[in-house]
């Protein structure tokens, strides 16, 4: 394939004089590599074409290649190839962008992004638990992050009450058979006001193991909500070494269909598809996620990290919904064991394990600003995972 030379030059950032090429030979066919490999990644077939996952894979790919270009940059050279490649081979490794769009009939239910990230916010304020309990003010840089509904739709959802949730919560990685809890079926009490919180055991090889995939990085997710937001949806990351916080991101969902009236949305890159970087034996390694949909917590997620051989795994551990100001018994059962989806991409094989009641969340250094301390208990008096039924409802 005959590479384009992008003739734009670099600027010097102390002299403002020319310091090269833009797209020099050696760093477009960098490019084109990575452009690729996206589409041989799950990115590909769980982001759908969605420009801020693909923009932020290509940025990532050079990065890795001692290549520094901005989602700006990226995205204006994907344009150029565009116009460049029209009746050529190599145009296939662009066609999804476009046909990955929402036809001209769901336009008006769907929630659509900007190429552009300049709106995405990069910073969240920390999680406390009078968060749940106090009313939360509506911030200008998550409404205005998202183009809301068309103006009938909006209409309509205002005539409701905010009763909107997480129905379904999935988790893909290159190697795993793709892992979904359906929250629906976990048995939870019904709540508007109260959040749902799972702790899952993620496994992944390191970065040294031979014997994995060598493209895969960590893990994606994705989620059903009840209703189409009305305002905004974000998810705010936070990742701790050894429950020391060591990095905060937060940006908004990526809207990706819509279903009866329920939305299926794709969370945003974060250090949760970075993960694999992070696992050591030495160092005991907590991820986060917290999913805010117009100004109200839906679900808490607690990642525990560990090092596994080969392909990784998901397994869920805990869930109930949060209740603030629980007291703390004198002890707690030992923690049951949860299914696992192995690599071969098997089903979930059925357990005989009971989710007992009154256990507390254990794994989580009292220093992380997370609502899985010792105030979070198991109700007894709340139905929870206890039966191979609901487990097999529950895990699809």
């Amino acid at each position: 394939m005959g590479l384009r030379k992008h003739y734009k030059l670099l600027k010097n950032s102390h002299s403002g004089t020319p310091a090269g090429e833009v797209w020099p030979e050696d760093v477009e066919r960098v490019f084109v590599q990575g452009l690729r490999a996206y589409w041989d990644s799950p990115w590909a077939s769980y982001s759908t074409g969605r420009s801020r996952w693909r923009n932020q894979f290509l940025v990532d790919h050079l990065r890795k290649h001692g290549i520094d270009r901005s989602k700006k940059q990226v995205a204006s050279h994907l344009q150029v190839l565009r116009n460049m490649w029209k009746g050529q081979p190599e145009s296939s490794l662009l066609v999804g962008l476009d046909e990955h769009q929402p036809k001209a009939e769901d336009a008006s239910h769907l929630f659509l992004f900007d190429d552009s990230d300049s709106h995405s916010p990069m910073s969240s304020p920390n999680f406390s638990v009078s968060d749940l309990t106090s009313s939360s003010n509506s911030s200008p840089e998550y409404t205005d992050s998202a183009r809301l509904p068309a103006e009938e739709l909006l209409h309509h959802f205002t005539q409701l009450p905010n009763s909107n949730s997480v129905t379904t919560f999935s988790l893909f990685a290159e190697g795993m058979r793709p892992f979904t809890v359906n929250i629906d079926a976990l048995g939870l009490p019904h709540s508007h006001t109260l959040p749902v919180v799972l702790k899952i055991r993620l496994q992944i090889p390191s970065p040294t193991d031979i014997n994995s995939p060598n493209t895969l990085q960590g893990f994606s997710a994705s989620l059903r909500l009840a209703n189409p937001w009305l305002h905004y949806a974000k998810c705010t990351t936070k990742l701790y070494f050894e429950g020391m916080r060591i990095n905060t991101e937060s940006a908004c969902l990526d809207a990706i269909s819509i279903e009866l009236g329920c939305p299926n949305a794709c969370l945003p890159l974060s250090d949760l598809f970075r993960c694999r970087q992070f696992v050591e034996p030495s160092i005991r390694v907590t991820i986060t996620q917290e999913i805010i949909v117009d100004d109200r917590t839906l679900l808490f997620l607690f990642y525990q990290l560990e090092i596994a051989e080969n392909f990784p795994t998901a397994q869920l551990l805990r869930f109930q919904r949060y209740r603030p100001g629980a007291t703390v018994p004198s002890s707690s059962p030992v923690s049951p064991v949860s299914p696992v989806f192995p690599s071969s991409c098997s089903p979930p094989l059925p357990t005989n394990s009971i989710l007992l009641p009154e256990v507390k969340l254990e794994s989580m250094d009292s220093s992380v600003p997370f609502p899985y301390q010792a105030n979070y208990l198991f109700n007894p008096a709340v139905p929870t995972l206890s039966t191979e039924t609901s487990l097999s409802n529950a895990l699809g």
